[in-house]
């Protein structure tokens, strides 16, 4: 082609060069056709630890367009896809970049024989590119490969993303993978049991027919994650299912996962109506071990951030409760309620047998009282 400053082959050469070759990228592609034989040559070659190169070539060929240039994507993405058992764990990476960046290139041609050459290697194996590639052509194939990708650590971020684009169509292949562990020697592996929550969490947030008796039915799931997710959906349908996640998300309070305790905290405040019922049965005086105290702590923390006609009520049942920690966590809760209301309870723990206790009640009933005297706001 005239005006390019070297043949085709030496601009495609260039992309080799980690320096140059993103500067060569616009004269391989000003080369247009002229340049398609040297770039499926390039793609064919063999897998290096940095894949830049071959990479460039996917992206010039999409930029050239045409029959030839789909070609030459078409045959080096069945190449790649057949490289990946075969290669070591680092070049394994490699060719999975090239693998993605080849996807991407046919999802840009959209050329029609595409979908079955992504749908050959998802039978196979996870891959994200290959996923989003087959999303773009809205494929009905995409949405079984996804939600079974949900289980693979590496593809379930893409895979939520495409069930998302795909809306009511994943509803009923989630509430099914949602209630199917998959074992090993009897056991369910974490990647599995991840999948099955992140199926959870989808339906929480797609909805529809089908979604709230899933997530019903996984509340008695055997795995904990798996419960907290369906709990903390199910709570996004509604009001009335709200009240069914509540035991459920209250007895995650004591989950020893801080994050997952942390979740079910979150949930309880922000989703379920008249949350504080949910908590009286963690506040009991029995003896209790690990789980309950920290379930009974974390409740007691959660009841301060609940409004003061929910909360107050419930708090003042402990202020006479054996274990000193339940006391100093309920006067921590009542003084953040700021009400007037617990003034009584606080005054209770004001008396009580422990200082720290005392000191906290009593700061607690200070501020009150501040509030009490400030004058109202103006409207």
């Amino acid at each position: 082609m005239t005006g390019s400053p070297a043949t085709a082959e030496e601009a495609v050469e260039r992309l080799r060069s980690l320096r140059e070759g993103e500067r060569a990228f616009g004269d391989v592609c000003r080369h247009g056709a002229d340049a398609v034989p040297p770039l499926a040559a390039l793609l064919a070659g063999p897998t290096e630890a940095v894949g830049q190169p071959r990479e460039l070539a996917a992206e010039a060929l999409a930029v050239i367009g045409g029959p030839a240039a789909a070609d030459a994507l078409l045959a080096a993405l069945e190449d790649s896809a057949a490289r990946d058992g075969r290669l070591p764990p680092v070049l394994r990476e490699a060719e999975s970049g090239v693998l993605s960046s080849l996807a991407r290139a046919l999802a840009e041609l959209k050329d029609p024989r595409a979908p079955d050459a992504l749908s050959r290697i998802l039978w196979k194996r996870c891959h994200a590119g290959c996923l989003a590639a087959l999303a773009s052509f809205e494929d009905p194939r995409l949405v079984g490969f996804a939600v079974r990708c949900l289980r693979d650590g590496a593809t379930s971020g893409p895979a939520a993303e495409a069930l998302r684009l795909y809306g009511a169509a994943s509803v009923a292949p989630l509430a099914e993978t949602l209630g199917r562990p998959r074992l090993v020697r009897g056991a369910e592996p974490p990647t599995s049991a991840a999948g099955r929550a992140l199926a959870a969490t989808l339906l929480g947030e797609l909805g529809g027919v089908g979604a709230g008796p899933a997530l019903a039915a996984a509340l008695d799931d055997p795995a904990p994650e798996v419960r907290l997710a369906a709990a903390v959906a199910l709570a996004r349908l509604g009001p009335d299912e709200a009240s069914r996640a509540a035991p459920e998300l209250a007895r995650a309070l004591g989950d020893s996962d801080t994050r997952r305790a942390s979740e079910a905290e979150e949930a309880l405040a922000t989703l379920v109506p008249g949350a504080a019922r949910a908590l009286v049965p963690l506040l009991g005086t029995e003896a209790a071990d690990e789980v309950a105290v920290r379930a009974r702590l974390r409740a007691l923390s959660l009841l301060g951030r609940l409004p003061s006609t929910e909360a107050v009520p419930v708090l003042a049942t402990v202020v006479g409760h054996p274990d000193r920690r339940v006391r100093f966590a309920a006067a921590t809760a009542l003084g953040r309620s700021g009400s007037r209301a617990a003034a009584a309870s606080l005054e209770a723990l004001a008396r009580d047998a422990d200082g720290e206790v005392r000191s906290r009640a009593r700061a607690a009933l200070a501020i009150i009282a501040e509030r009490a005297a400030r004058p109202p706001a103006l409207p």
